[in-house]
């Protein structure tokens, strides 16, 4: 794995470190290599953030994931934009998901969740 998952990983678990025991279930036991960023962000993040957009009101989860890929937006790394986009956004994939993700996101987030409503159509 290269050195831009392994820092954007840990910039996941760092924003998340709820999310560290399931990060190393996902470290290969053979010989202790994580994967990459895009199973990362899509095995992790991605159901985190559907589950708690599913739920009354916002969490502090919640606030620290979109925090974190506004931030990744923001950057100009663009291997980060892209797992934020295809591995972590794509995941919001219903209307109602859509709604009440963009309560709570900023604006990269919002307008890259407007750009993916587009591309679904």
């Amino acid at each position: 794995m290269d050195s831009r998952s392994v820092a954007l990983n840990r910039r996941l678990l760092e924003a998340l470190p709820s999310l560290r025991g399931g990060h190393a279930e996902l470290i290969d036991p053979s010989d202790g290599r994580e994967p990459g960023s895009h199973i990362v962000y899509g095995d992790l993040l991605a159901p985190l953030l559907r589950d708690e957009l599913l739920r009354d009101g916002p969490s502090e989860s919640l606030s620290a994931a979109f925090s974190l890929l506004e931030e990744i937006l923001t950057s100009e790394n663009e291997y980060a934009q892209e797992v934020v986009i295809v591995s972590v956004l794509n995941g919001i994939d219903s209307p109602e998901l859509v709604r009440r993700a963009r309560n709570v996101c900023g604006p990269l987030v919002s307008a890259a969740l407007g750009d993916w409503e587009q591309w679904r159509k």
